[in-house]
């Protein structure tokens, strides 16, 4: 099972040229005041909020982002005008993504060994389109994103419905993904967990992972 963002697309060019390009325009017009460094500094904030606020109601609106921003920003915004943020910022993302260089590799690879592949991504359902974009669809077998089960990966739903479609025992499992707290939520069903830390910050936190790769390419070694 594979995370998508930061694991087998990088999303580190993506989100700052998002915030620069597109997503900081967009809220000048709505009023904001502050410098790019301000914004993104609100921007952090608003992030962990989101996603707080996502874990302990298991429910999630794709423009809470904005609805919470304007919030922290002493902005009022209509939803009107979320949902028009949510596009302007989904839109860069669809257009700019990008595979990491041995993403379809490995998944080659995998394949090739005759293992089941699924994707599951803390995602909208326009992402579909992204993944079919890039010519990624054929190597699994089964891609679900949160949006279509109303339900994070640390919900535990999208693990269990790849369990079920696949008729398969967590014990036989591994997933990989880059987020300790969504893609390690894994271990409460049962799912071995391979975390990808291209950043070097998790060497020590041995108690949340079963597995630690630095880059895709080691991926092969645990397999």
């Amino acid at each position: 099972m594979f995370d998508w963002g930061g694991t087998l697309s990088d999303q580190s060019i993506l989100f700052d040229g998002a915030c620069k390009n597109v997503v900081f325009p967009f809220w000048k017009k709505i009023g904001f005041k502050g410098s790019i460094k301000e914004f993104k500094k609100l921007d952090d904030k608003t992030n962990d909020e989101m996603w707080k606020m996502w874990r302990k109601n298991k429910k999630f609106k794709r423009y809470d982002w904005s609805l919470i921003f304007a919030k922290n920003a002493g902005l009022k915004i209509s939803e009107k005008e979320a949902k028009k943020e949510f596009k302007v910022f989904f839109d860069y993302y669809i257009k700019h993504s990008k595979l990491y260089p041995e993403t379809k590799q490995i998944l080659k690879f995998l394949k090739g060994r005759g293992l089941k592949l699924a994707l599951i991504s803390n995602n909208w359902k326009e992402a579909y389109k992204l993944f079919k974009r890039y010519g990624i669809n054929d190597y699994f077998d089964v891609i679900i994103i949160s949006e279509k089960l109303d339900s994070l990966k640390s919900g535990l739903k999208p693990f269990n419905f790849v369990l079920k479609k696949l008729n398969l025992k967590p014990e036989d499992c591994l997933m990989i993904g880059d987020d300790l707290i969504e893609d390690g939520a894994c271990r409460k069903v049962g799912i071995k967990f391979c975390l990808i830390d291209m950043k070097k910050k998790y060497k020590k936190d041995i108690n949340y992972f079963d597995f630690r790769i630095e880059n895709l390419k080691e991926l092969k070694d645990v397999i």
